[in-house]
């Protein structure tokens, strides 16, 4: 979900074993051919794992989550799978 700014999609963890020091390995989209293909490819990437909740949340949901940079929105309807360890 694209938070407050624009530029920034959160995806929360769902998993409570997260916090602020949890280690994403692989960040992908699902393209048309069912393939999961990394964001890299639409200059987008991880920055960190956050806490968020307000404006840097969604659906009213608190947690930690993945902090992704997407100025172009490219990801925008694309499934996408974070490989994590907590």
């Amino acid at each position: 979900m694209y938070t407050a700014n624009s530029n920034w999609v959160t995806i929360y963890y769902d998993d409570n074993e997260t916090n602020n020091e949890t280690v994403v390995i692989f960040v992908a989209y699902k393209n048309s051919n069912g393939v999961w293909q990394g964001i890299e490819k639409f200059n987008s990437y991880f920055d960190g794992s956050i806490f968020a909740s307000g404006d840097y949340g969604y659906d009213g949901k608190t947690g930690y989550a993945a902090l992704i940079y997407d100025p172009d929105q490219d990801l925008l309807g694309f499934e996408v799978k974070i490989l994590f360890i907590p």
